[in-house]
């Protein structure tokens, strides 16, 4: 005879086990109980643990649950009311501070089944309300109702913010093409002037040297005084020293915006190109350059190719964009530091793929953070300064996109090292 048959919640279980719909493919949230009474707590674990896809967390008292919540986000708080040194209502009134209830959704759980106590806790920011004793098929279908729709919420989200910025990277890439473009005539056209000045000058310079040259060698005649008091004003010697250097540097600026143009175009792209096989190198190169003006002022950017890089197939303005995404976090961390830092780029083969190494000097990001920094609307930064999108975006263009890897290695103190993988 097995014991377990006589218990009723097993039974109740056993039911649900058996009408339970074939599982979908979900990721994996966490469940974080709060009871402090030792049978309840176990019983609610037992009937939670029958949910596909979650993970629990258990603890016996409202302090205990505020540390476990801080240390890593739950997907949902399930929270006793009448606990020893926090209450379920002050534990409520304290996550509300730091996550509103799309962000995390909290279920009270009480033998209080009196009018006012609910509105109290929906007041507080209660999402639901559990009223003991537990029956197992409502508690799991209040608990799968609001992680359905954290998830719901979140792909939306996340689906919105991907849309947005695909719009924004287009209308970039628009608009650089277009810059690049308006600036391509003039400078075209500066270079040949200055090209034409440069011959012309060459030309004109033996013949001013030779007439200062004669009228030095005739000083008593009054025609040659008055060429050397007109070469005077003019500062006529320097002229002919400096004119030649000044057209010089006026012809490698303009190489230097032909260039940026250039670099711009190639940035720019197609925003809504097709997958294409790239070189990650040239791609390195294109980002550091066109990034070069805006990390100036806090970053060295030092960039290692190994040669013989396999190409990848991907779209190579989301891509790039993605890195650029990188390299801006990568400036923004150093920022915080008041002092200017370094980033270090390297791409080598490995198995079926290429790995590239952004490695910055910066502060370092604290181990119960990097699981966050991929999230949508993560920031650490302060309010109004940051949307938390950059890293996001990485990470979808790079994993969900290109079917790549993206990871960080940090320790605070230790700078930060995103490791990008794409396969070959």
């Amino acid at each position: 005879m097995n014991p377990a048959s006589d218990d009723p919640v097993h039974a109740e279980l056993a039911a649900l086990s058996r009408t339970r719909p074939a599982a979908v493919r979900r990721p994996r949230q966490t469940v974080l109980v709060a009871e402090d009474s030792k049978i309840i707590r176990a019983k609610l674990t037992t009937i939670l643990s029958t949910l596909d896809g979650v993970d629990l967390k258990v603890a016996g008292d409202g302090l205990e649950a505020l540390a476990l919540a801080r240390e890593h986000k739950p997907d949902l708080v399930l929270t006793d009311n009448e606990m020893p040194g926090m209450t379920g209502i002050q534990l409520l009134r304290v996550l509300r501070n730091t996550w509103s209830q799309l962000e995390l959704p909290i279920l009270m759980l009480t033998a209080n089944s009196a009018t006012e106590t609910k509105v109290q806790a929906f007041r507080y920011g209660a999402n639901d309300y559990v009223t003991k004793p537990v029956e197992a098929p409502e508690l799991c279908a209040r608990v799968r109702g609001q992680l359905d729709l954290k998830l719901a919420i979140q792909e939306n989200l996340e689906a919105r913010v991907q849309l947005l910025e695909a719009r924004k990277y287009q209308a970039v890439g628009r608009l650089a093409a277009g810059v690049a473009h308006e600036l391509n005539n003039p400078a075209q056209y500066t270079s040949s002037n200055l090209s034409y000045l440069a011959k012309s000058f060459d030309a004109a310079r033996p013949v001013l040297q030779a007439t200062l040259e004669w009228a030095r060698a005739h000083a008593a005649d009054p025609f040659a005084v008055q060429l050397q008091e007109q070469a005077a004003q003019l500062g006529l010697e320097e002229l002919l020293q400096e004119a030649p250097l000044a057209v010089e540097e006026a012809v490698d600026g303009i190489r230097r915006m032909a260039h940026i143009i250039r670099e711009m175009k190639e940035f720019a792209g197609d925003p809504r190109g097709a997958q294409v096989e790239l070189d990650l190198g040239e791609a390195l190169r294109n980002v550091v350059e066109v990034s070069r003006s805006s990390v100036r002022g806090s970053l060295d950017v030092e960039l290692s190719v190994a040669p013989g890089l396999p190409r990848v197939r991907c779209a190579p303005h989301p891509i790039k964009q993605a890195f650029l995404n990188i390299v801006t976090n990568a400036a923004e961390a150093v920022q915080t530091l008041g002092r200017r830092g370094k980033l270090s780029i390297s791409a080598a083969a490995t198995q079926n793929g290429v790995e590239l190494r952004f490695h910055d000097d910066g502060p370092g990001i604290q181990p119960e953070l990097q699981s966050q920094i991929f999230e949508p609307f993560f920031t650490t930064k302060p309010l109004g300064q940051g949307m938390g999108q950059g890293l996001f975006v990485a990470y979808a263009i790079i994993v969900e996109q290109n079917g790549g890897r993206l990871h960080c290695e940090s320790q605070p103190g230790a700078g930060a090292t995103f490791v990008v993988w794409l396969p070959a």
